[in-house]
């Protein structure tokens, strides 16, 4: 297993919400005229990534490979992908999230860290011990996410997928080489702790339509997570959901979640896709989430405000529960259960402050909660695995930051 240190991009500019770039897709391609015994790649993706292999998504979870300062961890991820294989052309292929390389948030400073750049990555195929490729040798182009951030939500456009661009058989002539990127100064290492998942699933519990031609879809629960979007429609139909967790004079009201860059209009968690029309189509954001029990959905028919048209996909770090609490007091049961809600919306990768405004790591937060995360759940690797990013964030004194990760704050 090899960390490598070749890290690659599409261009040198990165998105911002007053400018945006679409996040890129790479690919490479290769013949394996006899199987290897063993294959496997090591990826680091930052911020984030999805990868492919001949086509099939073989990502260990949602916003992979883990949320870091990389100027103190370079988190790779290692995957066996010998059965993903096949005699003759091979395709390995990556999109490429923000994530916390390029936060766009004016809040604790995030707009200023001294590593934001664009997406890239750093890959190393092996096979039977020897180096076939890294990513220097990958070809690029935009992929049909035409804007992200992980604070504010995403733009789909489907018109623009490329179809079978991860797989075989493509012909990506027209692709350009990847550039050289920067490789991060953080120490390479492969996260103990687990992915983040989908923890539970959850279906609208009523459909209230408003007197400005919108539908809120309530799902009677306030957690983390993202909605699949299922709908058929006219090419070029642009669907708008936004995520709340109170209603406000007949609409979906975000002002309690508004901060920093995000409280422009129409960056305060909300997704947008366009259709591609002519066929049903699904679609839920790749690298961001939000924390909601209500979202607004605009740019749809009364025909199409069906309860089949979102499915709230409820999102944590993927480790069990292991115990409980419950007695003859249905109040404080209620207690424990929004309690246990507010644990699973609050754990992605780290204990975080709030999944739908600053998703951040508060030390002081987590400290006075440890001790009850450890009696409910099997998260001792992921407290683990965050407190080495504490560790590295100590200056000399031993002083720590209140957030983690973060820049200098």
């Amino acid at each position: 297993m090899k960390f490598s240190s070749k890290f690659a991009a599409a261009t040198e500019n990165y998105s911002t919400i007053k400018n945006h770039l679409p996040n890129p897709l790479m690919r490479r391609s290769f013949m394996l005229p006899v199987l290897p015994a063993k294959s496997e790649i090591t990826v680091c993706g930052e911020g984030c990534y999805e990868i492919f292999v001949n086509g099939q998504n073989i990502t260990k979870g949602y916003m992979a490979p883990y949320r870091s300062n990389p100027d103190h961890y370079l988190y790779y991820d290692n995957y066996d992908v010998s059965s993903y294989l096949k005699q003759g052309e091979n395709v390995v292929a990556l999109i490429l999230g923000n994530g916390f390389i390029n936060p766009d948030q004016t809040t604790w400073n995030f707009k200023d860290v001294t590593w934001r750049s664009a997406p890239k990555a750093a890959l190393c195929f092996e096979a039977d011990g020897k180096i076939l490729f890294e990513a220097d040798s990958f070809k690029c182009s935009e992929s049909a996410i035409t804007f992200e951030e992980f604070h504010a939500g995403e733009h789909y456009d489907a018109r623009l997928e490329q179809p079978g661009w991860n797989d075989s058989g493509f012909d990506d002539s027209a692709w350009r080489n990847v550039l050289p990127a920067a490789t991060p100064k953080g120490e390479p290492r492969i996260p103990d702790c687990e992915p983040i998942g989908i923890i539970g699933v959850h279906y609208p519990a009523r459909i209230i339509k408003t007197s400005h031609g919108t539908f809120i879809y309530d799902f009677a629960v306030n957690c983390a997570g993202l909605c699949e979007l299922n709908i058929k429609g006219e090419r070029g139909q642009k669907v708008t959901l936004l995520y709340g967790e109170t209603i406000k004079n007949g609409k979906v009201d975000v002002t309690n979640i508004s901060f920093g860059s995000n409280t422009e209009k129409g960056y305060i968690q909300q997704d947008e896709y366009i259709l591609k029309g002519g066929e049903n189509e699904k679609y839920m954001p790749h690298f961001t989430y939000h924390g909601f029990r209500y979202v607004e959905v605009s740019g749809i028919t009364a025909a199409q405000a069906k309860l089949s048209l979102l499915t709230f996909m409820e999102m944590s770090s993927a480790f069990e529960e292991t115990g409980d609490f419950f007695c003859d007091n249905a109040d404080v049961n209620a207690v424990t259960e929004c309690t246990k809600r507010s644990d699973r919306a609050n754990f992605m990768y780290f204990p975080t402050d709030c999944p739908q405004r600053e998703k951040n790591g508060w030390t002081g937060d987590a400290a006075l909660s440890c001790d009850q995360f450890l009696l409910l759940y099997d998260c001792s690797r992921s407290l683990k695995e965050w407190l080495r990013n504490i560790f590295k964030a100590q200056n000399e004194q031993g002083a720590i930051p209140g957030i983690i990760p973060t820049c200098d704050w």
